[in-house]
């Protein structure tokens, strides 16, 4: 098996995430903020290339934790969440960590089982909570709260791209510390459209 490599990992999936998930304009986020750019990471983690490179990053970020048993599960709230988790699971397989995976619904199932988690997570799981797009950590709080009840332990949480606008700080506030593969200003610089929008929030306003 190849040496892993985060640095070439990563240069890769800043490729994919520029050519598949950043658009450039005016939209309004989930949180309610609005952004002139927005980054759709489900068109990468669905790419079978993207997919392999987030694999390969969080298994290299948490290969320590996987291989001592400190972490034993990965999973997150629907449906950024799920493209992540699967391979996760499939890298870590592929390095020899046995891992279980779950995905937390944004509501209860109302018939059936009554599912709130689906997949695997046992009570006394350590489970590492995954998440696309990081912004106010609302849906990896929630994944983790949702896994915490389901009798799992949850201190660490990791996302594709952090766009640092308080979510480490409101997981940090829970006991969670979040990690990711990349932070929005280094996946912006990588374009030009990405670099006007830098300059323009740090030029001052006449």
């Amino acid at each position: 098996m190849p040496a892993f490599d985060p640095s070439e990992d990563r240069a890769r999936l800043v490729e994919i995430l520029l050519r598949r998930s950043v658009r450039f304009g005016r939209f309004t986020l989930a949180s309610g903020a609005i952004s002139p750019f927005y980054i759709d990471v489900r068109k990468t983690s669905l790419d079978a290339d993207g997919a392999r490179a987030i694999g390969r990053l969080v298994v290299g970020q948490y290969a320590t934790e996987f291989a001592a048993g400190r972490l034993t599960a990965v999973g997150g709230l629907t449906l950024g969440a799920d493209p992540i988790a699967v391979a996760a699971l499939l890298e870590a397989g592929a390095q020899g960590h046995r891992l279980d995976a779950f995905l937390v619904r944004k509501a209860q199932k109302a018939h059936g089982a009554e599912n709130l988690i689906e997949g695997n997570l046992e009570p006394g799981a350590h489970a590492l909570v995954v998440e696309d797009v990081c912004t106010s950590g609302d849906s990896a709080l929630k994944a983790a709260l949702a896994a915490r009840a389901a009798g799992a332990i949850v201190t660490h949480a990791w996302c594709v791209v952090d766009r640092r606008a308080g979510g480490h700080a409101a997981l940090a506030a829970e006991g969670i510390e979040l990690t990711s593969a990349l932070d929005v200003d280094t996946l912006l610089a990588a374009s030009p459209e990405g670099r006007a929008v830098l300059a323009a929030r740090t030029t001052p306003s006449p």
